[in-house]
């Protein structure tokens, strides 16, 4: 949840900031519509096999991996979808992040702000309550969702295993969620990353 609050909030102070950007968010999804089709699927999961191997790219980025209870199966669907040769590209925060408190969380210490309070390790997913309003900031009573932190051995292994080959691993010290860049002036702890990787061009089958 704190990954999906994070991108709202940079949304947010992007759209108030710049009314350009507002009439830009407002008209993309139309336009994309309009010259590339329809959306497929609001479940990734589902996404047929009538798509396999007709996409040179698959691009995910802050806040889509958190929302993923089983990484294994959305990788399958994922290198299933690409065409031999192509790429998967993976930009997020960086799971070292989930070790520390954000500024407003009960356990965020302005004078510690390096101190790791939750473990790498964790396993339970978040729960939480509370919604945000995407324009107005203002939160309300939510039913319950739930995110997952997943290890960078979570994230690598499930791509491994669908297939494709790892081409690029980097890791940078800039915070792309707004959420923890309160840590961006003490370049100790990597907090986003690049993955990249591609689909053989031999034929031989990716995904489940």
């Amino acid at each position: 949840m704190r990954a999906f609050l994070g991108f709202v909030r940079k949304e947010a102070f992007h759209i108030l900031r710049d009314k350009q950007t507002f009439w830009i968010l407002l008209l993309m999804p139309l336009v994309q519509v309009l010259l590339f089709g329809f959306a497929v699927r609001t479940d990734v999961y589902d996404i047929g096999r009538e798509w396999d191997g007709r996409f040179d790219l698959v691009y995910i980025t802050i806040g889509a991996l958190s929302w993923l209870p089983d990484l294994g199966r959305f990788f399958g669907v994922a290198a299933r979808l690409l065409a031999p040769g192509a790429a998967l590209a993976v930009y997020e925060q960086h799971p070292f992040l989930y070790l520390f408190p954000t500024p407003g969380d009960p356990e965020y210490d302005s004078e510690n702000e390096l101190t790791a309070v939750f473990s790498y390790f964790r396993t339970a997913p978040w729960e939480e309550t509370q919604g945000i309003d995407y324009i107005g900031g203002t939160t309300y009573a939510s039913p319950t969702s739930y995110s997952h932190t997943q290890k960078i051995s979570d994230i690598l292994n499930p791509i491994l295993r669908s297939g494709l080959m790892l081409r690029e691993f980097h890791e940078y010290p800039h915070d792309i969620s707004l959420v923890w860049r309160h840590l961006e002036k003490y370049h100790v702890v990597p907090l986003c990353y690049l993955l990249v990787a591609h689909k053989p061009k031999d034929g031989a089958p990716a995904g489940p």
